[in-house]
């Protein structure tokens, strides 16, 4: 009842999917692991079809992760791999994104659990990334929660997870970059803001407030004083000083201040669902922003030593943006 539920809707009264949830929640106390693993799993499978049904749906969110861990453990121990169950991480996306970072702060949860949680974000990286994509903040305050220098123990056991997520998102989302040598993360958002967190401290270090839509695209200078930051929706190009303002520079918020803007022609998406045509208008989907658009700072090879103009204390840099219709921009820095 519970998969011909999931996969047609409509062929289930909300009466009888309340008492398949029922029994379902109530298997999940069974004292064989095999029938609560495979209750979780058929929970979250059907978790559209049964969540109207769920008293304490937070509560139920960290049953799932608890029996999966649970499962993935016994697995790493066991020759079987093939009893792993799918586990909550394929659906997580469809849950509270403030209870994983809630979870994070839980320290009456046994070994292992908060590290879990770390691995279940990179699964919805990999698996559901266009869902994820209007989560970022939360996913990225999830694993600053990890990280909190006030707690050192949870912060050692869930470095090398969350580096490994970091860079996960980094590599996926083309309006997350992070720069080694500040250990500053930037992330632009759908509410039109960017936020750049201080890895070593685990806050968030600065506000950048100006661009008129979502951000697609965020890219430190290679020296990470300059941010530059890109809304595809409206064409903006914006340049931001992402490095230390002084004592001056931040009484007056020079720090929050855009250094310079370029406008470019806003993107139409192509009748026939295909690339978008420089004509003005809306914006490519955000499945081709994700994996379309990016940054790139560029040296010109004209300015290498020896080379005719060619000036090796000054060398001349190339910020290069990649479109969502995979047209390229340049600018001469």
């Amino acid at each position: 009842m519970s998969m011909i539920g999931t996969y047609f809707p409509g062929e289930i009264s909300p009466a009888g999917a309340r008492e398949v949830c029922d029994v379902l929640v109530f298997l999940l106390k069974s004292p064989e692991r095999f029938v609560a693993s495979v209750s979780a799993e058929l929970l979250t499978k059907g978790l559209m079809l049964f969540r109207p049904h769920l008293v304490d749906l937070s509560s139920l969110i960290c049953q799932l992760l608890l029996i999966d861990m649970r499962e993935k453990q016994r697995s790493a121990q066991s020759e079987d791999h093939e009893e792993t169950s799918s586990g909550p991480g394929g659906s997580l996306a469809y849950f509270n994104d403030g209870l994983l970072q809630q979870e994070m702060h839980n320290h009456d949860r046994p070994p292992g659990f908060h590290e879990s949680i770390l691995v279940y974000m990179m699964e919805l990286i990999n698996t559901h990334y266009l869902l994820m994509c209007r989560h970022l903040p939360a996913f990225v305050d999830t694993i600053m929660a990890c990280l909190e220098p006030t707690k050192p123990d949870r912060r050692r056991r869930c470095l090398p997870l969350s580096t490994r997520c970091l860079h996960s998102l980094v590599r996926r989302f083309p309006m997350v970059d992070f720069h080694k040598e500040t250990q500053r993360l930037a992330l632009g958002t759908m509410e039109a803001v960017i936020v750049i967190y201080d890895l070593r401290t685990a806050t968030k270090w600065r506000v950048l407030d100006g661009h008129a839509s979502a951000v697609s695209a965020v890219r430190f200078r290679t020296d990470g004083q300059v941010l530059v930051s890109y809304a595809a929706r409206d064409g903006s190009v914006r340049w931001w000083n992402s490095g230390n303002a002084g004592i001056f520079g931040s009484m007056l918020k020079m720090h929050q201040s855009c250094l310079k803007e370029h406008k470019l022609v806003a993107l139409k998406e192509s009748a026939n669902g295909g690339a978008p045509a420089s004509t003005g208008g809306a914006s490519a989907g955000l499945k081709q922003i994700i994996q379309t658009c990016r940054f790139h700072f560029l040296t010109r090879k004209d300015s290498s030593p020896g080379s005719p103009g060619g000036n090796a204390s000054q060398p001349k840099h190339i910020l290069r943006l990649t479109r969502e219709d995979a047209s390229q921009v340049q600018f001469l820095l």
